[in-house]
């Protein structure tokens, strides 16, 4: 088998049965880096003793970096930080045949072990043979997988999303239903590993946090995909139990490294075209209408090639995303005759028809209310027989997306690099249906959004000398996004605010009318990121250590209700006769509205500039107690500050149950200063061959809290105070007959840190060449989860809310949830073989 792999130079083939016998001890090795590589093993003579001083060199067949050192006095050798890449590792020795092996392919995070047997001869005689590596990692407890390059390019993702990429891997599941904010068409960050939530997976460029600093999701834009797959030489996903270097997010990481040139300038070019000519109508679109449009097109291009060669090198990409998709909603409007004021009565409802209109309810419709029936169109669908019908529309909306990247590359010596990375995403879009599903909103209300993504990083990497490597990297990670709207309907204003656009109307059982009252919004937020890693070989062991810090800073408005809301209900049980069988219809003609909720005038200002600094470090050693056994342990160690806000506008109400109201200061009572994270876990070879593996680790992975939940505050007094007026008069809400304060939302005065306890056993085996089946068990069991509650709930039995010195029913976010998680998971796959390349996997999983 192995003399496939044999391509011996013409030089001296009387060596090449000696040298077969050396090719058994290829292995993949788990390295402790997040983007580099490494290459080890042992040089021996051909009765097996081992030979020091050998000189062993890899070369870099792309940029033709080249790192030696030499063999111990036990024959082994160590070439650390290595880029991912196809290497060439030649040993030479006086009086020994020089041996090369081509074709080690190096993949980030990982290592290769490559041992030689060095005949006896000259040293000019040399043997070339291509590398035979074992399939399956034997070193790690570390659980995922890997999208290597060509699949990223030749897959046929959906969107060319590259998480479409990482729920091929097992225990990765696709999320549609998640939706992490209005900026990203409440798309991204749909997937979910190992049964954690969708916020929980941490996405890393070049080992730099990318995702979204106040969400806590997937970076993306107005798409909500995931763009730039051309950009990406490989995407890493990891499952469970990950090294201690892995922080943020208690979840899985989806890791990825982009391209760099090389001395060969090379390129690529696509178009992709996706229409709705095959399409097929669904169950709600109208019988005679056409099929709604779609129209998709993505198109890129790549270049890379030398600046200086062997030394400088640049790798550019750019790819745009163009959409027209409209969708079908049904929306609940009044029908024609309830435009006329006429309605069905509650005593014989059946009379009322457009056949019938004298048999209809006549209802005086407020002058004050016709100019808000001009927005809503007549239903042209089933009419459901209280004055109300289905509005179906296909209305059109479009999305434009630009993303490009440019990286270059500078090889000081052959031990000391750097590059950096810049990586900018535009987009925009314009949304005709707010709300999910279509039909939530009455159309006619569309709402734009904008965004700009930022990434930024630059990597200074240094041999040290004596087995030490060290990577220096400052980042930054960017985010400028806002959601407008786009028809604010001048003259309609509810607003207690001059110059504010039309609110939204809640009529029960129909959809609600114009805007929503969560926008406008902005996020304009901005992750600094500093972390140094040194990594040491001492005998058996690898150690690294690492420290980093982070500076989070967000900024803007979120105007919750600063439009106004008017919500009309039937009426009856406060006294009010209602003649028709729709009374929330029938009291919105005769504008009586049930409540009005709007802002204080005097304290409109949402805008917010949040603050909070994270310290972290940590330690990981992998100790290689055989050739056949490695133990990893790993201890990671969080510090967050408590948050603050640059001009000081905090509060919060620190104990629901006895305060009066919310207190001025720090939204948390302090931080935890006992984040440990500490993750063990083992590989054994049982076989010693490499083809039959079996891994097992545990560990405690933590979660920070996403600032989304700690700026909940910013809707509390005295900064901003929004009120509900009870009966008010419609247009004039201030003359209500009662007023009280609402406290919409905030986090606990005393959070504790969300975690995860994962832990999974499981066998790998090369069942033929390059196949590779795997089966096992994983679970995970988090722990102090976010969960909503009402911390102020009525009493019935007392008559009032359990705390009658704060009249405001109050939500807040507690963090004392827990979720479980068990699965079994099963996969085969096949590595490349005569262009080919497959897998499958199944996993049977219970998550509560």
């Amino acid at each position: 088998m192995l003399g496939n792999f044999l391509a011996a130079t013409k030089r001296v083939s009387s060596v090449r049965l000696l040298l077969a016998l050396s090719l058994t001890s290829f292995s993949t090795c788990a390295w402790p880096q997040t983007q580099l590589a490494m290459v080890f093993g042992t040089v021996t003579d051909p009765t097996g003793a081992a030979i020091p001083g050998a000189q062993v060199m890899t070369v870099n067949q792309s940029t033709g970096l080249e790192r030696s050192t030499l063999t111990d006095m036990t024959g082994e050798y160590h070439l650390a930080g290595l880029p991912a890449g196809n290497y060439s590792v030649r040993a030479e020795k006086d009086r020994f045949q020089t041996q090369v092996r081509e074709g080690v392919s190096l993949t980030s995070a990982f290592g290769v072990t490559v041992n030689f047997s060095l005949a006896v001869g000259g040293q000019r005689q040399e043997l070339t043979v291509r590398a035979d590596i074992s399939a399956i990692d034997d070193t790690t407890s570390a659980v995922g997988g890997l999208v290597a390059e060509q699949n990223l390019g030749e897959l046929p993702l959906s969107g060319r999303d590259l998480f479409k990429a990482a729920i091929l891997e097992p225990g990765v599941a696709p999320t549609p239903s998640s939706a992490p904010s209005l900026l990203s068409s409440g798309t991204a960050g749909q997937i979910s590993i190992d049964g954690m939530r969708p916020s929980w997976t941490d996405v890393l460029i070049d080992g730099m946090d990318v995702n979204d600093p106040v969400f806590g999701y997937s970076p993306a834009g107005a798409s909500g995909l995931f763009l730039g797959l051309s950009e990406f030489t490989e995407v890493r996903v990891l499952t469970q139990t990950s090294n201690a270097e892995y922080g943020r997010s208690a979840g899985g990481v989806v890791e990825t490294v982009t391209k760099s040139g090389s001395n060969r300038f090379h390129g690529s070019l696509f178009e992709l075209h996706r229409d709705a000519s095959l399409d097929a109508k669904n169950y709600f679109d109208l019988g005679h209408a056409p099929i709604p449009a779609f129209v998709r097109n993505q198109f890129g291009a790549g270049i890379g090639g030398p600046l200086v060669h062997d030394r400088s090198f640049f790798y550019a990409d750019y790819e745009g995303f163009r959409e027209v998709q409209a969708s079908t909603a049904i929306a609940t409007v009044p029908d024609a005759l309830a435009h006329q004021g006429l309605l069905p009565s509650a005593s014989n409802p059946g009379r009322c028809s457009s056949a019938t209109p004298n048999g209809c309810l006549t209802v005086t419709v407020d002058p004050r209310v016709k100019q808000f029936f001009a927005l809503l169109p007549p239903s042209n669908g089933v009419e459901n027989g209280d004055g109300t019908g289905d509005l179906i529309t296909a209305n059109k909306g479009a999305t434009n997306e630009h993303r490009g990247m440019i990286r270059v590359d500078h090889n000081f010596s052959n031990t000391h690099s750097l590059f950096g990375r810049y990586i900018i995403d535009d987009s925009s879009s314009m949304d005709p249906y707010f709300g999910t599903p279509p039909g939530t909103y009455a159309p006619g209300f569309p709402v734009s959004h904008q965004a700009r993504n930022q990434y930024f990083s630059i990597q200074d990497r240094k041999n040290l000398g004596n087995e030490m490597f060290n990577e220096l990297r400052f980042g930054i990670n960017r985010t400028t996004a806002s959601s407008s709207i786009l028809d604010t309907h001048p003259g309609l204003s509810i607003s207690l605010l001059p110059g504010r656009p039309f609110g939204m109307l809640d009529i029960a059982g129909m959809s609600l009318v114009g805007n929503s009252p969560e926008i406008p919004l902005g996020d304009f937020s901005t992750l600094y990121q500093v972390q140094d890693q040194l990594s040491r070989r001492i005998r058996r062991h690898t150690l690294k250590f690492g420290v980093e810090f982070r500076r989070i800073e967000s900024n803007g408005p979120l105007d919750f209700g600063v439009n106004g809301l008017y919500t009309f209900q039937d009426l009856s049980p406060f006294g009010f006769r209602a003649r028709s069988n729709n009374p929330a219809l029938e009291f919105f003609l005769q504008a009586l509205p049930l409540s009005y909720v709007g802002v204080d005038p005097s304290n409109s200002n949402s805008n917010r500039d949040y603050r909070q600094s994270v310290v972290s470090g940590f330690a990981q050693d992998f100790f290689r107690v055989s050739s056949r056994l490695t133990f990893n342990a790993g201890l990671r160690y969080d510090f967050y500050s408590n948050p603050s806000e640059a001009h000081g506008r905090l509060s919060s109400v620190r104990n629901p149950a006895t305060d009066f109201g919310p207190t001025v200061g720090k939204v948390f009572a302090g931080m935890p200063l006992d984040l440990l994270s500490p993750q063990a876990g083992f590989a054994w070879n049982i076989s010693g061959d490499g083809k039959t593996v079996l891994r097992s680790g545990a560990g405690i992975f933590r979660n920070q809290l996403p600032l989304i939940l700690i700026g909940a505050e910013r809707f509390l007094p005295p900064f901003f105070s929004i009120n509900s007026y009870v009966f008010p008069s419609f247009l004039n809400p201030q003359n209500a007959l009662l007023t009280q304060p609402i406290y919409i939302f905030q986090m606990t005065y005393h959070p504790k840190f969300p975690y995860e306890l994962q832990y999974n056993l499981n066998l790998e085996r090369e069942v033929v060449p390059g196949t590779i089946l795997s089966a096992g068990y994983f679970g995970a069991r988090g722990n102090h989860l976010p969960r909503e509650v009402e911390a102020n709930p009525f009493e019935p039995a007392l008559g009032h809310r359990y705390n009658p010195n704060l009249s405001s029913p109050l939500l807040e976010d507690l963090t004392d949830s827990q979720s479980f998680y068990n699965s079994f998971q099963l996969s085969v796959s096949q590595q490349q073989a005569h262009n080919i390349s497959w897998q499958a996997f199944y996993t049977f999983s219970h998550s509560i």
